[in-house]
């Protein structure tokens, strides 16, 4: 009857020990899961700023391909004045027809 009770006793303690350990799997599903959550939420917020720095960008190329169209047409004016000028006038600037004549 000894054996049987100690017998008894160790399955107790091993059923115990299964709950504990199937309670505590629970905990960390439970854990793991929340994290997971969190993860993809963050994971969401960062793609949607990604998405925002990146149209802030084409926005931002789009305007410099605008000031540099701009910039190469006010050039080829001056230049265009620059050329006009006669230096025989004292009205044309040797310097700045030299500086545009790059252009």
């Amino acid at each position: 009857m000894s054996d049987t009770h100690s017998l008894s006793n160790k399955l107790s303690n091993i059923k115990r020990c299964y709950l504990d350990i199937e309670n505590q799997k629970t905990v960390l599903q439970e854990e793991n899961n929340k994290v997971l959550r969190t993860l993809s939420l963050a994971e969401r917020g960062c793609l949607n700023q990604i998405r925002e720095v990146e149209a802030h960008l084409r926005a931002l190329e789009r305007k410099y391909d605008q000031i540099k169209a701009e910039n190469i047409f006010l050039l080829r004016e001056i230049k265009r004045l620059v050329d006009a000028a006669p230096l025989s006038e004292g009205k044309g600037d040797p310097a700045a027809n030299e500086m545009f004549t790059k252009v």
